[in-house]
């Protein structure tokens, strides 16, 4: 009986043991005071260890985190049944692994000291990858199929943002160098940062089902897109990490942090303000004189300009101007930029002066022409172009209009 009971014990303890005892050894575990119970744990039976999960005494799961581990990770001596592994927060050095079990889903080794590139044959079953905050280098292979969450930030890369798989919900890549543009979104995303980077073009369409987006600290240009009513967090410029030059209006619907900092935003609605509370910065935009904005009073607004206090930095200025009372307006004091674009509200009867110093080089200026908050008409401004105003005749009455 003692011989039979002896038997089947030794069964039960040693299906991965001799594995995962070899890929602690990788780790310095049994070199670490604080890790002692661990170790004394897995020679006796690994699946009593702490941080070790084991389903039909098959290794599946481990979660050391945060023991100041360190080695490397030998993925020779992973455990086969292996399908998570979270590792991070520890002083790891080497590589990130190449080989994976069967079946494995769940990678986190974030904080840690590896170094080169991310594998290019990553398990086609991963579904979580976070490595951020380590030493990497090179660029974002291609990525598995039906991955959903990945994070990258701060570690790094270089090169382009490859194809989205439309599984993929969660994308956080801040604070890396990683240039051209950036693809189209796939549906389900709702979480995405690429703030600190070098991504250039303009924002492709968010997706119905995004909530938080941070694209501050990159070089974007173009119209700002359509903002879903989900999105709860929008961050198109920070103090912090400027760079962009987002152009047009913005239309929010029920944001709690909204920072649009130094770009070339006209026009800016939020719908439902009731949430706004995490931050809000409009500042350094062409949005002084336009009346929406004056009810957003928890937001900042320093440096809002108007014609006369346009910054010298810019190499592109949107001009928000107003005529009123039926009086001929000249904006002065203009400040000599590359390219001044003028964007004006008129009103039955009125017209503009523009100095003679300014000139248009290289752009095609839209004056939305309103009357009583009634659109009329748009017309196209092209370059050179004389300086005076005709009589446009609609169905609601008569509107100047600047002359090509």
């Amino acid at each position: 009986m003692i011989t039979f009971l002896s038997t089947l014990t030794q069964a039960i303890v040693s299906a991965d043991c001799p594995d995962l005892i070899n890929f602690a050894i990788g780790l310095n575990v049994d070199k670490k005071p604080g890790s002692s119970n661990i170790w004394t744990a897995l020679q006796i039976d690994c699946c009593t260890a702490s941080g070790v999960v084991c389903v039909n005494n098959t290794v599946t799961e481990i979660y050391w985190d945060s023991m100041g581990l360190d080695g490397f990770l030998n993925q020779s001596a992973m455990p086969k049944g292996l399908q998570l592994m979270e590792i991070f927060d520890n002083d790891i050095g080497g590589t990130v692994p190449t080989q994976y079990p069967i079946g494995f889903l769940h990678l986190d080794l974030w904080n840690n000291y590896l170094e080169g590139t991310i594998p290019s044959n990553l398990p086609d079953t991963l579904i979580f990858m976070d490595l951020s905050a380590n030493n990497l280098v090179g660029g974002i292979p291609v990525l598995p199929s039906g991955i959903q969450s990945i994070d990258l930030n701060s570690c790094n890369l270089d090169g382009p943002i490859p194809y989205l798989p439309p599984s993929l919900n969660y994308l956080m890549l801040y604070y890396n160098s990683l240039s051209g543009p950036l693809p189209t979104l796939p549906d389900g995303l709702q979480t995405l940062s690429v703030t600190g980077n070098q991504l250039t073009g303009t924002i492709p369409v968010l997706p119905s089902s995004a909530q938080e987006m941070w694209f501050d600290g990159n070089q974007f240009t173009g119209d700002v897109p359509i903002i879903p009513s989900s999105v709860y967090t929008l961050v198109l410029g920070s103090s912090g990490y400027t760079g962009n030059k987002f152009t047009g209006s913005l239309v929010v619907y029920k944001p709690q942090k909204l920072l649009i900092y130094q770009n070339l935003i006209t026009d800016v609605i939020v719908q439902d303000t009731s949430q706004l509370t995490d931050g809000c910065d409009l500042s350094y935009n062409p949005l002084l004189g336009n009346p929406v904005i004056t009810n957003l009073t928890m937001c900042t607004k320093t440096g809002l300009y108007s014609a006369n206090t346009l910054p010298n930095t810019l190499s592109y200025v949107a001009i928000s101007a107003t005529v009123e009372n039926h009086k001929t307006t000249k904006l002065n004091n203009l400040k000599t930029t590359k390219r001044t674009g003028i964007n004006a509200t008129f009103i039955l009867g009125q017209s503009i002066l523009l100095p003679s110093q300014i000139f248009f080089t290289d752009l095609a200026v839209l004056l939305r022409i309103f009357l009583s908050g009634m659109i009329l008409g748009a017309v196209v401004i092209k370059t050179p172009f004389k300086r005076h105003f005709k009589e446009k005749h609609t169905e609601s009455g008569t509107v100047s209009e600047l002359m090509v």
